[in-house]
C-alpha cells in the first residue's frame, strides 16, 4: 500500500537520528497525555467522592504538570516535523530539476513544460504537507493506542468489548475511503497539467492569437480545461466530506454505549464514576489517532498520486544519453633510453634531473 510514498525513505538516508529523536519526543508527549485520565479518575474517586481536599489538589497539580510536559515535547517534535518537510521538498525539487537537465527532446515531448512545472510545484507541495503530518503523528498512534488499551484492560476490563467492536469499524471505513480517493487525486493532478498546458501555450503564442483574433477561442479553451479541473477536484472532496462524519458517528455511538453499559455496571457496583469517565477519555484517546487519519488520508492519497508522477520523471531514461567527458591526455616521456607514462599534472619521477631527461608529450 502506498508504494511510491515509501520510496521517499531513501531520501532520509543519513538523517535517521533526527527522525528517531523527533518520534521519541512525540512518544514521551503521548505517555504524559495518557496519564491525565488516570489523574481524572483519582480526582473523582479519591478526591470529590471521598471529600478529601488534599487528594483533589494533588490530582489537579499532576494534571497540570502532565499537560505542560506533553505540550513541551509536542512543540519540540513540531520543530523537527517542519525541518523534515522542508528538507524533503528541497531534496525532491533538486532531484527532479537535475533529472530534467538530462532529458533530450524526445523526453520533453513525453513530459510537457506545464506538466513538469506542476510536478515541481504542486506535487512537491503535496508530498511536503504529508511528510509534516506524518512526522507530527507517526509515533503518537501506536503509543496512544497500545497504552490506552493496556490502561483500559487494567482499570475497566468489563467494557473492553466496546473497543473490540468500534476499532474494526473505524479501520474498515478508513480503508474504503483511502482506496477510493487515490485514483481521484491522480485524475485531479492530470487535469491541472492540462490547465497549465493551455495557459502556457496561450502565453507562448500570444502574438499569433492576437494576430488571428483568436482570443475568444482561447477563452473557451481555457474555460473548458478549468471546468474539467473543477469537476475532477470536486469528486475527492465529496468523498472526504463523508469521511469525518462517518468516523464521528462511530465514536459518538461508542460513547453512548459506554455511558449505557457503564451506568448499568455503576448501579451494580462493579465500576466507579471515575472509571467510567476515564474509560470515556481513553476511548477518545484511542480513536483520536484514527480520526486524525481522516484528515491525513485524503492528503496521503493525494501525495501517493503526486509521488507516482514524480517518480515517473525520475525513472525516465534519457532518449539521448549524456556524452561522457573525454579522457585526459597522457604524455609520454623518455629518459636515457627508458620510457614512462605520466599524467600532465603529475611531477616527473623524483631524482630525475632535467638535463638528463628529454620529455615530450603526445596526446594519447
Amino acid at each position: 500500500m502506498l508504494p511510491n510514498v515509501r520510496r521517499f525513505i531513501k531520501i532520509y538516508k543519513g538523517y535517521e537520528r533526527p527522525f528517531w529523536v523527533s518520534q521519541g519526543l512525540l512518544a514521551i508527549a503521548t505517555l504524559f497525555t495518557l496519564l491525565i485520565p488516570l489523574m481524572v479518575q483519582s480526582l473523582i474517586d479519591q478526591g470529590l467522592m471521598q471529600g478529601i481536599r488534599d487528594a483533589t489538589v494533588q490530582s489537579v497539580l499532576w494534571m497540570i504538570l502532565f499537560a505542560v510536559l506533553a505540550a513541551g515535547f509536542t512543540i519540540a517534535n513540531a520543530v523537527y516535523a517542519v525541518n523534515f518537510a522542508e528538507y524533503t521538498a528541497h531534496a525532491v525539487r533538486m532531484f527532479l530539476y537535475r533529472k530534467i537537465q538530462t532529458f533530450a527532446f524526445g523526453n520533453l515531448d513525453q513530459f510537457s513544460t506545464s506538466d513538469l512545472m506542476v510536478r515541481l510545484t504542486s506535487d512537491v507541495n503535496a508530498i511536503q504537507s504529508v511528510i509534516q503530518l506524518v512526522i507530527l503523528s507517526l509515533a503518537q498512534a501506536p503509543v496512544m493506542f497500545v497504552g490506552a488499551l493496556v490502561l483500559i484492560y487494567v482499570n475497566s476490563p468489563s467494557l473492553m468489548w466496546i473497543l473490540l467492536v468500534v476499532i474494526p469499524l473505524v479501520i474498515i471505513i478508513l480503508v474504503i475511503f483511502v482506496s477510493k480517493l487515490g485514483p481521484l487525486f491522480k485524475i485531479q493532478q492530470q487535469k491541472l497539467d492540462q490547465l497549465n498546458n493551455v495557459l502556457q501555450e496561450n502565453l507562448a503564442g500570444v502574438r499569433v492569437v492576437k494576430a488571428f483574433v483568436q482570443a475568444e477561442y482561447e477563452n473557451r479553451r481555457y474555460d473548458r480545461a478549468n471546468r474539467e479541473l473543477q469537476a475532477a477536484a470536486l469528486r475527492p472532496m465529496q468523498y472526504s466530506a463523508f469521511l469525518a462524519p462517518s468516523l464521528y458517528l462511530v465514536v459518538n455511538g461508542a460513547s453512548a454505549a459506554i455511558l449505557w453499559f457503564g451506568g448499568q455496571s455503576l448501579l451494580a457496583g462493579t465500576v466507579t464514576v471515575g472509571e467510567i469517565l476515564a474509560f470515556t477519555q481513553y476511548l477518545s484517546t484511542i480513536l483520536v489517532p484514527l480520526v486524525m487519519l481522516a484528515v491525513i488520508a485524503p492528503q496521503l492519497t493525494a501525495a501517493e498520486a503526486s509521488a507516482q508522477r514524480m517518480f515517473a520523471v525520475l525513472d525516465a531514461i534519457p532518449a539521448v544519453p549524456e556524452p561522457q567527458p573525454p579522457a585526459p591526455p597522457q604524455p609520454r616521456g623518455e629518459c636515457e633510453g627508458a620510457s614512462f607514462l605520466t599524467r600532465l599534472a603529475s611531477p616527473i619521477q623524483t631524482g630525475m634531473a632535467a638535463r638528463e631527461c628529454r620529455f615530450y608529450a603526445t596526446l594519447a
